[in-house]
């Protein structure tokens, strides 16, 4: 019988257990991939969520001012037209001026003979907002408070039942509290919506009515865009 003898052979590799340089790179790549396809989900998510939330705020809104429209037979007045100040001496405009009205208690009054006017009856209030809803108070005035979007953002207030007479563009930050603020800390306050072609008619958009809009997410911003309005009027 023959004596078969197997030789071992010693075999050397590059492998000792671990990863070598180029795998953890490859790891650490897919890792990093995955968190930024992540991230981007999670921010696209987050925009949709508060733009839902900032229409839904719109259209209570839209029903606050209903309300008020069926009991006073006038839309909030807007603070542009004619000046609206709080008891403590704050002019208010725009979103500020809508938020306060419908914050305060309805009051019924009759003329006298004399011109003036006295109170007959009052109702309560017919807006209600959450804290996330209204911004800071302003210079330690507890009426004087913007409405604002998901985003933090103030919102734009135009009351236009007088029809194109009382349509008051707003360009201009200044219509915000706290707008030197905002200033200083880099904000940009782009054109009003309604005046570029991000609707099919430029101009008030509910003539007769009201407009109310947000900015949208980039508010305040040099990115914004004026097509990202949520608003109570049809975009294109």
């Amino acid at each position: 019988m023959k004596r078969v003898t197997t030789l071992e052979t010693g075999r050397s590799s590059s492998h000792s257990g671990g990863f070598t340089l180029v795998e953890l790179l490859v790891v650490i790549s897919i890792i990093i991939f995955l968190i930024t396809m992540l991230a981007m989900t999670a921010r696209g998510l987050l925009k949709r969520a508060n733009i839902a939330a900032t229409d839904s705020l719109l259209q209570r809104i839209g029903l606050f001012i209903d309300n008020y429209h069926g009991k006073t037979g006038s839309y909030p007045a807007d603070g542009i037209d004619e000046a609206l100040i709080t008891d403590e001496g704050t002019p208010l405009q725009s979103g500020s001026a809508l938020g306060y009205i419908l914050r305060q208690p309805i009051r019924h009054r009759e003329k006298l003979p004399t011109g003036e006017f006295r109170i007959v009856s009052s109702e309560q209030a017919v807006g209600e907002f959450t804290g996330d809803e209204l911004g800071e108070i302003f210079e330690g005035d507890g009426n004087a408070r913007e409405l604002i979007d998901s985003w933090g953002i103030p919102l734009h207030y135009d009351n236009i039942d007088a029809g194109i007479s009382s349509y008051s563009p707003q360009n201009e930050g200044d219509v915000h509290l706290f707008w030197d603020d905002l200033l200083d800390e880099g904000a940009v306050h782009n054109l009003d919506p309604r005046e570029l072609d991000a609707v099919a008619t430029s101009g008030p958009q509910n003539i007769g009515q009201y407009d109310v809009w947000s900015h949208g997410s980039d508010g305040h911003n040099e990115e914004e865009l004026p097509e990202d309005a949520i608003s109570n009027w049809a975009q294109q």
